[in-house]
């Protein structure tokens, strides 16, 4: 095990972007390299490029759990809506071809309804359906 000024000799010659990788990913390097990794940025005055480095990584880290969690919670509501009209058992399956008149027709009369992904047809009669569940 090396210790911080034989890391920071090591380092010394490194590029920033290298630094910079080490001080972003310490979970992966010693605790006596990342202090010296730190140690170097701040003597080669890279401290501001690494400060906005870190901004935008924890800002890109927050929108990806962001879009995470709006993906899960719209998975979320869609299970749940198949649960609460699939469990009263009262379904209807339209062709294909009728779906746009059929989906038209229920907005206009404000009836709720589930359908599933639309990629996820049924074969009846050998024509092509689709299954709508009402509460």
């Amino acid at each position: 095990m090396l210790t911080e000024n034989e890391f920071y000799e090591r380092y010394s010659s490194f590029e920033k972007e290298k630094l910079f990788e080490i001080i972003l990913n310490k979970d992966g390097y010693q605790e006596n390299a990342v202090f010296a990794a730190k140690r170097v940025v701040f003597n080669k005055n890279f401290s501001n490029e690494l400060a906005e480095l870190i901004a935008s990584h924890q800002a890109s880290t927050i929108d990806r759990q962001s879009m995470e969690l709006e993906i899960f919670t719209q998975k979320a509501e869609y299970y749940a809506k198949a649960v609460k009209f699939k469990k009263e058992n009262n379904v209807i399956n339209i062709r294909t071809s009728e779906i746009i008149r059929f989906e038209a027709a229920l907005q206009n009369e404000s009836i709720d309804y589930f359908s599933e992904d639309k990629n996820v047809d049924a074969f009846m009669a050998h024509f092509p359906t689709h299954s709508y569940f009402f509460s």
